[in-house]
């Protein structure tokens, strides 16, 4: 939602940014990928298959509460009856603004340059008798890429950047924290340990995967998935 308002108008808006490093932790790269919003829809459904309460200020409903029922909030999304906070959270104290800036600046760059749809238009779907109903819109994006060496010497700037990360990671640690992490850095180390590891599955997504394998008619057994659940009948999406 624009700040001060409790209408949902923009999407999360990603802003990505990544350049070359020989900073190693991030795997030789710096990567930032972050909704313009102050978190992402997939994050509230991820909350509310583990029936965990969302964050208090994430979302502002139509009466300008901030709810933390993970799922009551997915339901009222799709009803637009609640939006998702700027990055920076509702109001100007803690720079709202600059969240509904910068998802602006993304609406217009890839929706204005391209013709595509916008705002409100590219929810994907709209409500009939109380149903949710899918339809195609046209997604813009905006991309720009700079040849670094049209600057300066590629190894040059990979070691600068590298020093500039490494000078931020290694800065002194405010009471009680253990790491400073860089952009990528988290990721990186997750995806190491998911190919030597593989990919945890959480009950609740077993269950939503079981469900459709036996709609499909597919044999369970064919994943080499070490199911920690029994699927016993219909999972009840929510409504989400």
């Amino acid at each position: 939602a624009p700040t001060w308002s409790v209408e949902p108008m923009l999407g999360t808006n990603p802003l990505t940014i990544a350049f070359p490093t020989d900073y190693e932790p991030t795997g030789d790269h710096w990567f930032a990928d972050h909704a313009t919003s102050i978190t992402q829809r997939g994050k509230i459904e991820w909350y509310a298959r583990l029936h965990k309460p969302a964050v208090k200020g994430w979302v502002i409903n139509s009466k300008g509460e901030n709810p933390t029922d993970s799922e009551q909030i997915l339901r009222d999304m799709i009803e637009k009856k609640a939006a998702l906070t700027p990055l920076g959270g509702s109001g100007e104290e803690l720079g709202g603004y600059k969240g509904y800036n910068y998802a602006t600046f993304v609406e217009v760059m890839s929706a204005a340059l391209s013709s595509a749809n916008f705002l409100q238009n590219c929810l994907g779907f709209h409500m009939e008798d109380g149903k949710k109903v899918f339809v195609p819109y046209r997604l813009g994006h905006f991309f720009i890429a700079i040849d670094i060496e049209h600057f300066e010497d590629l190894e040059k700037f990979k070691k600068t950047t590298g020093e500039i990360l490494r000078k931020c990671a290694n800065a002194k640690l405010q009471p009680g924290a253990e790491h400073i992490y860089v952009a990528g850095e988290k990721e990186y180390t997750t995806e190491m340990d998911r190919i030597n590891s593989g990919v945890p599955l959480s009950k609740a997504t077993q269950l939503q995967i079981l469900q459709m394998i036996e709609e499909l008619q597919l044999n369970k057994d064919h994943y080499g998935v070490k199911w920690a659940v029994k699927y016993e009948g219909s999972v009840d999406s929510q409504g989400w």
